[in-house]
């Protein structure tokens, strides 16, 4: 049971890493660029700090599964 609640709290964890990073991705185009300049709330991370999200959100929900359909 504790395995089962800890998996998919680490899904929950790894799905939010994953979504955050998508909606904060690099722009390098310059749509992007002219939209930041009028929007208070943007952010754009940097190419490693993207990729480098998304691996660990993986990591996570790899993680999740794994204690989830693990056997008990």
């Amino acid at each position: 049971m504790k395995k089962s609640v800890r998996g998919i709290i680490l899904i929950a964890i790894g799905i939010f890493i994953i979504v955050w990073s998508l909606n904060h991705k690099p722009g390098n185009d310059l749509q992007s660029a002219i939209n930041s300049m009028f929007d208070e709330n943007s952010y754009s991370m940097s190419e490693p700090w993207y990729y480098t999200s998304l691996v660990v959100g993986a990591l996570f929900s790899i993680a999740g599964l794994r204690d989830f359909l693990g056997k008990k």
